[in-house]
């Protein structure tokens, strides 16, 4: 395994064949992944000033701050911050309703 950085984010690449049962570096990789994003959505809260949750589609604080900004941008989806994912189906519900 060997990692590598991609703008801020490590990148841990690996190969594993475990015929369905589950392994201890899937398991740290989880730990990992989830280690970077938080610390990604600290930053990100920081940069806004506000906290827009977890981040998750179905945490109430995402969809207010999500909605927030798409109210903004007078529901115009090119116009949200980078760090939201356009295609993501809870911008476009939330921006349908």
């Amino acid at each position: 395994m060997a990692p590598r950085i991609a703008g801020s984010v490590l990148l841990l690449s690996a190969v594993l064949l475990v015929g369905g049962h589950h392994a201890p570096i899937v398991s740290a990789a989880s730990i990992v992944a989830k280690v970077i994003r938080d610390r990604e959505m600290d930053r990100l809260k920081e940069k806004f000033g506000e906290d827009m949750g977890s981040g998750y589609p179905g945490d109430p604080k995402t969809k207010t701050w999500l909605r927030a900004q798409l109210l903004k941008n007078r529901l115009a989806i090119l116009g949200l911050p980078s760090c939201v994912r356009v295609k993501w189906s809870t911008v476009r519900r939330l921006r349908d309703l």
